[in-house]
């Protein structure tokens, strides 16, 4: 089948034909790189023809010209029913790489976005819990804590790529590098939470499920987190691997509702 060759698109399971990918309310972020800028498997997207040819073929030879750089401009229009919901666009960095390194670091780049998917995931549930408990008829989540969170984010998600690139490079252990993404995520969810937990819920809000949603999110943002450990690919937590069977280590006292 024709495809646009300015659009991306992903197989869903039961068709035959791919279909495009549609633009959604809130906007354009790093958070669709995967898909517009490398392949995701997960998702079965595809950049767009364009995307790939130009990384593919033409990007080498940029490479080394500071005078010039060919970011990617993604753009288009949300509809709902044929009708326009809103437009978007954003503009992002293409990194070049070399093709030594290439599968590795686009490993790499999904898995710090997976890990910035859990996070946000976890920033808002813990918000969420903080201001209505567990409360079943609570509304819906703060639509902005996502926004914001991505948004707060991006600067330093580029700043990691330049600096994964660099590492790769040199052959160096980029664990250090992921503990920098995770530490700058843990900090904007922790931001984020103390703004819309307390500020102007306060008198909604029940002190006692704050300071358990704050403890779960330390939790769940903390690098001893397994599923953090396994997102960013981190070798096994000290106290895991030094633990040996019928030995007792120090008592922990969780949350209600936390993670190991």
């Amino acid at each position: 089948a024709w495809k646009h060759p300015l659009t991306p698109y992903y197989q869903p399971k039961n068709a035959e034909e791919p279909l495009p990918k549609h633009g959604q309310t809130d906007g354009i972020a790093y958070r669709n790189w995967l898909g517009l800028v490398q392949n995701d498997p997960e998702s079965r997207t595809q950049p767009a023809l364009v995307v790939q040819v130009f990384r593919n073929e033409r990007q080498r030879y940029l490479a080394g010209n500071p005078d010039y750089s060919a970011p990617l401009w993604a753009f288009g229009y949300k509809t709902d029913n044929m009708k326009v919901v809103c437009w978007n666009e954003s503009m992002m960095p293409l990194i070049h790489v070399n093709d030594e390194i290439r599968e590795r670091y686009e490993g790499t780049v999904a898995a710090l976005i997976r890990t910035a998917e859990l996070v946000a995931a976890s920033t808002r549930g813990c918000i969420r819990k903080a201001l209505f408990g567990d409360r079943k008829d609570a509304g819906g989540n703060i639509p902005e804590v996502d926004s914001r969170f991505w948004q707060e984010t991006e600067s330093e998600f580029y700043a990691v790529l330049e600096a994964l690139r660099e590492v790769m490079e040199r052959g160096e252990d980029t664990a250090p590098l992921k503990l920098r993404w995770l530490s700058s995520l843990s900090g904007e969810a922790t931001s984020l939470f103390e703004v819309y937990s307390q500020a102007d819920f306060i008198s909604i809000a029940d002190p006692k499920d704050i300071a358990l949603s704050r403890r779960m999110l330390r939790n769940y943002t903390s690098p001893r987190n397994k599923k953090i450990r396994d997102a960013l690919d981190l070798p096994k937590d000290p106290d895991e691997s030094d633990a040996k069977p019928g030995k007792t280590g120090k008592r922990t006292i969780k949350a209600r509702g936390e993670q190991s």
